[in-house]
């Protein structure tokens, strides 16, 4: 009887980490879904003071996040600019045929997503969503 109780609880236990970790992998925020334009950059241009930088692309857009956590970012050329993604507390993790990379959240509205792409200086992007 005591072997079953263990087993049990093992798989209890086992089967409860599982579930918290599928349920924090698709914890995708609904304003996330949808078509962004990069539209700004906020940088330190030429060692002055931080300021936004209008960008333009010239796509229609750059990032497509998608229900079924599919993501296109147009950006990475032909061969790697489809992939998947997840959020997992305030990270967006990419993974793409020609690699992987997280990218923090810095703010996310219905309309704005801000992302911090800090590696070596302080910098954000600014992204506009043009579709749902």
């Amino acid at each position: 009887m005591r072997k079953i109780l263990i087993i049990t609880l093992l798989s209890l236990t086992i089967l409860g980490c599982s579930k918290g970790n599928n349920d924090l992998k698709n914890n995708i925020p609904t304003e996330l879904i949808g078509k962004w334009k990069l539209t700004e950059r906020y940088t330190n241009s030429g060692g002055g003071d931080f300021n936004w930088v209008e960008i333009n692309t010239r796509l229609e857009y750059d990032i497509w996040f998608k229900t079924n956590s599919d993501v296109i970012m147009k950006s990475l050329g032909e061969n790697c600019e489809e992939g998947s993604f997840a959020v997992i507390e305030n990270e967006i993790n990419f993974s793409f045929p020609c690699g992987e990379s997280t990218i923090p959240i810095d703010s996310l509205s219905n309309t704005t997503l801000i992302t911090n792409i800090s590696y070596i200086e302080y910098e954000l992007n600014k992204y506009i969503k043009v579709e749902n």
